[in-house]
């Protein structure tokens, strides 16, 4: 694959100057930096818009087609500001930060949090654009970093993990092996939210260019190749229940363990279970 920032970078600016409503464009991520790209590396911008122009580039991506096919999008809103991430043919992905004019101010911290610090202006109409102390990531949902709401976040995660492993539980003594199996996926993909936390926890960071810590748990986690029968199912279901609780007592040291309670559940339908 080769290198196509520079050339994407280069028509998407051109393409916004055209709208006198696109009032800044401003480079951030790795490509904002003195890391070497590669042909992986999205490219992420700041976009501040126009109030009233919001609606023409958010929350459809369509006024992108004519810098390729459109593959795949996904849309977000954050209040201050709205997120569009797209694919586009061959692959090449944009990270859009869609920024109101009446946001700028909103978005204010600190200036050791200037985005300006960090970013590179593309170009600009505001000739006040450098007096806003834009948060990088202020378009991003943060976990909670105080113990209270750590823990509270937990128990929303939890409540919702243990409720769908009584369900699967049940419906693999029943021999729906379809609903049980789409549960177990869902108990599995907690488990890895969690490593995912704690590998936030331990960067400091939501963001990480390479990834390498914590992906033990996949293995952990695996997917039996022979996993059509009940009992499969019921095994994969334990495993997750028992990673569950040690992740989570990581994550928030007053987190209760429940995996003792429903254990034997789980034994009793593994004798019980369709084969």
């Amino acid at each position: 694959m080769d290198l196509w920032q520079d050339d994407m970078l280069a028509r998407l600016s051109e393409l916004l100057a055209g709208d006198p409503a696109v009032r800044a464009l401003i480079l951030t991520g790795s490509l904002a930096t003195e890391v070497p790209p590669d042909p992986w590396c999205d490219v992420d911008l700041k976009v501040v818009l126009a109030d009233a122009a919001v609606g023409s580039y958010y929350p459809s991506p369509a006024w992108l087609s004519g810098l390729g096919e459109l593959i795949a999008w996904d849309a977000a809103d954050h209040g201050a500001t709205r997120v569009l991430r797209v694919c586009l043919a061959p692959f090449r992905r944009l990270d859009l930060s869609l920024i109101p004019r009446a946001s700028l101010e909103a978005l204010a911290g600190p200036p050791s949090e200037a985005i300006l610090a960090r970013g590179k202006v593309i170009w600009s109409r505001e000739p006040d654009l450098g007096t806003y102390r834009l948060r990088d990531g202020a378009d991003c949902p943060a976990m909670p970093r105080d113990s209270e709401g750590v823990l509270s976040h937990l128990e929303q995660m939890s409540t919702a993990f243990w409720f769908r492993m009584t369900i699967a539980i049940a419906k693999t003594v029943r021999n729906d092996l379809l609903v049980a199996a789409h549960l177990a996926l869902d108990l599995a993909r907690d488990c890895l939210v969690l490593q995912m936390m704690l590998r936030d926890r331990r960067a400091g960071t939501m963001i990480h260019r390479y990834g390498g810590w914590g992906n033990e748990l996949v293995a952990e986690l695996a997917w039996p190749a022979a996993c059509g029968s009940g009992e499969a199912i019921l095994r994969v279901v334990a495993q997750c229940g028992a990673t569950f609780d040690r992740l989570a007592a990581q994550v928030a040291g007053e987190y209760q363990p429940r995996f003792a309670w429903v254990l034997p559940a789980i034994r009793a339908a593994i004798a019980a279970a369709p084969t």
